[in-house]
């Protein structure tokens, strides 16, 4: 019954995560025609960690990274920045709850 409970309890914590970050893509308001978005240089000074890009006066959802290549989300606040991670935290615990739980009850992998 365990895993069953810790394999529910993290596909509920990935959907919590997926609509997070759907919720934080968005733009946070209106991009108005005039803006300009900041150069990487620029947006260097608003990176946690080389990963959480938090700038709240950029409306933009979804910046390109500052390091390597692909996009990243505007967390806007270090407190969704912390939910994020504390989210991640929770399901790398779920996992370990899982590995724990499965692993002494599996029986040896028999062909015949």
């Amino acid at each position: 019954m365990a895993p069953f409970i810790f394999s529910a309890l993290m596909m509920l914590n990935v959907a919590l995560i997926l609509g997070f970050l759907f919720r934080l893509g968005k733009p946070a308001r209106p991009i108005p025609p005039e803006f300009v978005a900041p150069s990487k240089e620029e947006m260097k000074k608003y990176v946690l960690w080389y990963s959480a890009y938090i700038n709240p006066d950029d409306p933009r959802g979804w910046v390109p990274k500052t390091f390597g290549y692909g996009w990243t989300v505007n967390f806007r606040n270090r407190q969704n920045a912390a939910l994020f991670f504390l989210l991640i935290a929770i399901e790398v615990l779920l996992a370990i709850g899982l590995f724990v739980t499965v692993i002494p009850q599996a029986k040896p992998f028999q062909i015949f």
